[in-house]
């Protein structure tokens, strides 16, 4: 995947048909428009540093349990808001979108 541009809009791939995006917006692949990463975001904290941060928990929760565990250490964090409303995701969950 091309370099992520904060202010843009992707699209996120690879998620379970009936997982967590699917139940909170009632669509598996939502667009997100990227702010930033979470240590750019957050003064140089990453999301696990962000204990009381709503999308931080949700953010954790959520890759636990869709058995991502294996990128919680691994893969960048990116924060965007999707509907309005912020979320984290790893950078190989976003593909570009033409509009």
């Amino acid at each position: 995947m091309p370099k992520i541009i904060p202010g843009r809009m992707y699209q996120l791939c690879r998620q379970p048909v009936e997982g967590y995006f699917f139940k909170k917006y009632g669509t598996a692949t939502p667009r997100i428009i990227i702010e930033d990463r979470d240590c750019v975001l957050w003064e140089g904290r990453t999301w696990h540093e962000m204990l009381g941060n709503p999308a931080a928990i949700q953010f954790g929760v959520r890759a636990m349990t869709e058995q991502t565990i294996l990128y919680l250490c691994n893969d960048e964090a990116w924060y965007g808001k999707i509907q309005g409303l912020g979320e984290l995701v790893f950078r190989d969950e976003l593909e570009e979108t033409t509009q």
